[in-house]
């Protein structure tokens, strides 16, 4: 071992006064190809230590640590140092020490993993130093070199690992928003130019024109990267750093995540919330992050410990007076509020419990204001906008067609989704898993093509080009057929373009129904697409609705331009999630 990897230990002095501190440091050397694990070594690895034996003489501080480089091996992602670098710790010695020697004797025990890309060897080294006493303290000039290493420390009580890449990433999709919005500002401006409405109808547009360009500057303006005591600083989990915290008693909060999971993304807004951060500070509580971006089969194991194939799932621990018993943790729901979260973390309970003769009901009704809601979707909208003027078009139309063209609309959303369910259900069988909705935005084919589809889709609704008949193009142009062909098929594309959207409670009554027996997962399915439906579905019943909307004119192809912009905003999204698959 001793080819791989040197360890010794300095003094910062040669003499140490009464009363006084110095610091004592530990140079590793490594050699080339070799690396040793961080204090918090993130996904896999064992952490470096150093245990210092306590003495009566003197006080001596915890291991401060390097800033340590992130290290990603097949997706597995660790905090590693390589190289030559240095550890300290801050000795304290007492005014009133006395003992015959006049010296104080520093043991400790270092240990670590000492890992190439293809093997790991444990290594130990004890340690030792001896420093005089005497009445004034002397700095060692034959050490002196060794401790001017102040700015590249980070000390272990403010060790936080931010997810500086994630940040970035987050970052690179909101300005992704943003051009979008500065694209729909010079459209709105555009429509002023063109224009030969009243002097108050271009006034709103420019106003318009101005909120939106406004609003993408905010959004995409680069923000300062600012790592103060501010926010909530999280720690790579692994199952070594989840025990230890909890040893001690600690309160855990995990959360398992991944760049490709929509809901994920939502629910991070909570953690920005200030009560939010003060209670994670007041209670002492240790959050951790566990990202299954690139299927990490270390937290896929801990997601079956709780019976999940899939993320969010999100644990809280709370703190115990009793280190050897590790209460069971607290599920959240997979979509919550700061609301939620403080009231878990307070009451110490679960936020809603569901007794098991209403769970199926519970659930059932979340399902459909989830399929409701999914009509307010970015992805989903347009369609929505484009069957509501397909509406306004067959107002002079008789009834009873058009209660017709809306029971065929809905019988197609419907099939879509028994469609999907029995793909989810077969696949469950096949491979003896559960699969959660969303399963398909991991595949990165299916992400790419989505996104050539709704690109296409975005840029006929902007009158770029009319779609032809291409592969691509032939859902969206039955769609906007006006028989009931057209309303069939209309309603495949809204479910094939709400497949990238996560509305609230979804996500919870669709993984609750693909653990179900087939005909309860078909019966939740259902409820989705129903709520899905329902606007349309209310429109062809009632009928005399369609005659409060506004009347056809240029109105409606404004409207189907402008809906292109929620499309290109999904469209960002997918390829930014796609950038995470690959």
């Amino acid at each position: 071992m001793d080819e791989l990897i040197d360890v010794q230990i300095f003094s910062e002095v040669d003499v140490i006064k009464p009363g006084d501190n110095s610091k004592v440091l530990v140079k590793v050397v490594l050699k080339n190809g070799w690396h040793v694990y961080s204090k918090e070594a993130g996904e896999s690895g064992f952490p470096t230590e150093i245990k210092w034996q306590v003495a009566d003489s003197f006080q001596i501080d915890e291991v401060s640590y390097p800033k340590p480089e992130l290290y990603d091996q097949e997706g597995i992602k660790s905090y590693i140092h390589k190289g030559d670098f240095f550890l300290h710790s801050k000795i304290y010695l007492s005014e009133d020490f006395s003992n015959k020697d006049n010296e104080i004797k520093i043991n400790g025990k270092f240990s670590a993993l000492v890992c190439s890309a293809e093997n790991c060897i444990p290594y130990e080294k004890d340690l030792s130093i001896t420093i005089p006493v005497g009445k004034e303290t002397l700095v060692s000039i034959e050490n002196k070199d060794f401790f001017q290493f102040e700015p590249n420390q980070i000390s272990e009580a403010n060790v936080s690992y931010k997810s500086d890449s994630a940040k970035t990433e987050l970052e690179q999709l909101f300005i992704m928003f943003a051009l979008v919005l500065v694209a729909m500002s010079v459209w709105a401006l555009g429509k002023v130019k063109h224009s030969n409405k009243s002097s108050t109808t271009n006034f709103v547009w420019k106003i318009t024109a101005m909120f939106l360009f406004g609003s993408g500057i905010f959004i995409g303006y680069p923000k300062e990267n600012n790592h103060s005591d501010h926010g909530i600083n999280w720690l790579p989990w692994t199952p070594e750093k989840e025990t230890q915290f909890l040893s001690e008693g600690r309160g855990v909060f995990i959360d398992f995540t991944a760049k490709w999971c929509a809901s994920c993304q939502i629910n991070k807004r909570v953690y920005s919330d200030s009560d939010v951060i003060k209670k994670f500070k007041d209670l002492n509580i240790v959050p951790m992050q566990a990202d299954w971006t690139n299927k990490s089969p270390v937290i896929l194991d801990k997601l079956n410990e709780y019976g999940r194939e899939g993320v969010p799932l999100y644990l809280y621990f709370p703190p115990s007076s009793d280190s050897n018993v590790f209460d069971k943790p607290i599920l959240l729901p997979e979509i919550f509020t700061s609301e939620i979260l403080l009231s878990v973390i307070e009451n110490e309970k679960p936020y809603i419990e569901y007794s098991a003769s209403n769970s199926f009901f519970n659930i059932l009704g979340f399902a459909f204001i989830g399929g409701i809601i999914l009509n307010l979707m970015p992805c989903v909208f347009p369609v929505l906008g484009l069957k509501i003027m397909s509406f306004v078009k067959q107002a002079g139309e008789d009834s009873k067609k058009i209660r017709i063209h809306g029971l065929v609309f809905t019988a197609g959303v419907v099939l879509s989704f028994w469609i999907l369910v029995g793909i989810l259900l077969g696949l469950r069988e096949s491979i003896g898993q559960e699969i959660g909705w969303g399963f398909q935005l991991q595949e990165p084919l299916f992400v790419f093509f989505l996104a050539i589809f709704l690109l296409v889709f975005g840029l006929s609704l902007s009158g770029v080009f009319e779609i032809g008949i291409s592969f691509v193009g032939l859902g969206a142009k039955l769609s906007n057929k006006s028989g009931y062909i057209g309303s069939f098929f209309s309603g495949f594309l809204a479910t094939l373009v709400a497949t990238p959207c996560m509305a609230p409670f979804l996500g919870v009554a669709v993984g609750a129904a693909l653990t179900m027996p087939i005909f309860s997962a078909l019966t939740i399915f259902t409820a989705i697409a129903l709520g899905l439906s329902s606007p349309y579905l209310l429109f062809s019943v009632f009928p005399k609705l369609i005659s409060r909307l506004p009347k056809p004119g240029a109105w409606m192809e404004t409207l189907k331009e402008a809906m292109a912009f929620p499309i290109y905003a999904t469209v960002a999204w997918l390829l930014w999630t796609l950038n995470s698959l690959i």
